[in-house]
């Protein structure tokens, strides 16, 4: 029985190896091994979405939308990146007024574009993350007016923060120690509280003139690259904790795939596949 399987990125195609399943881009969904005990066999199967638009039918592989949302987010990051080593890094160095030409202007506002995208696709990732995780059949109890009510998952991804889900529902659901130990929560934390300002922005929010407190002053403060750093840290630092999960986005260019084991074809609800015959 190959138990031992890995995840290799190759978008070429070359060089198949039977220990390994190629993938072509890491924001696919992760494929599901099975292994039948009863014929001593392997499956592998891969999630397909199938839709109708217009008059056709369109398919194709399954993504990982966490693996969407952090792709997105590297992408702004390096224009912003950039932008910021082009136009704001030199400058602020030097202790006198800077005054941006229209052209420059023009970039500075670019700028804005890129890195607020990318606070809210890494926040979009952490949070579509905390939710997939969270188990099917999870819930927990909560005491109302001395009413206690069971809240099931849908009430738990709709009604609890990301935080929350991560500090105290991930962790309970799993058994593991709370992310809110890790190095990078801090930094987390202050890009959650900046993402929400974004989305819901209030006057107060862009004519504060506290630093603390100004979005835009925020945003062209360097600090802000290491916040959306540590959404990524957090996602990888999780990983470490968890068990295997398909719902986890594929990370690294070569990662292990832990097999389901079943006992018989049945379990699967498939039938063995046929041996080839030319």
């Amino acid at each position: 029985m190959r138990a031992n399987k890995n995840l290799r990125e190759n978008p070429s195609n070359k060089d198949p190896d039977i220990n390994n399943h190629d993938l072509f881009d890491k924001r696919q969904r992760k494929p599901e091994i099975f292994s039948v005990k009863d014929v001593n066999q392997d499956i592998t199967t891969q999630r397909i979405q199938t839709y109708k638009i217009g008059k056709a039918e369109i398919r194709f592989d399954a993504p990982n939308m966490t693996a969407i949302f952090m792709s997105s987010s590297a992408k702004h990051y390096e224009a912003a990146k950039l932008l910021y080593a082009n136009l704001i890094s030199p400058r602020i160095k030097v202790r006198e007024r800077i005054t941006f030409s229209n052209i420059e202007t023009v970039s500075l506002y670019d700028y804005f574009e890129e890195i607020q995208a990318a606070v809210i696709m890494i926040y979009s990732a952490v949070e579509s993350l905390s939710n997939s995780l969270i188990p099917d059949d999870f819930n927990i109890h909560e005491t109302k007016n001395g009413v206690t009510v069971v809240v099931d998952k849908e009430t738990i991804e709709r009604n609890k923060s990301t935080s929350e889900k991560l500090k105290d529902i991930i962790p309970t659901s799993y058994k593991i120690l709370s992310p809110t130990k890790f190095k990078c929560w801090g930094r987390f934390k202050e890009l959650e509280k900046l993402r929400n300002d974004i989305i819901h922005l209030k006057g107060a929010s862009i004519q504060n003139k506290i630093k603390t407190k100004h979005i835009l002053a925020q945003i062209l403060d360097e600090t802000i690259f290491a916040k959306i750093k540590a959404a990524n840290e957090l996602i990888k630092e999780l990983a470490k904790l968890l068990p295997y999960h398909t719902e986890y986005p594929i990370l690294y260019n070569s990662e292990p795939i832990v097999p389901k084991i079943i006992n018989s074809w049945d379990d699967l609800g498939t039938r063995p596949v046929p041996d080839f015959v030319p």
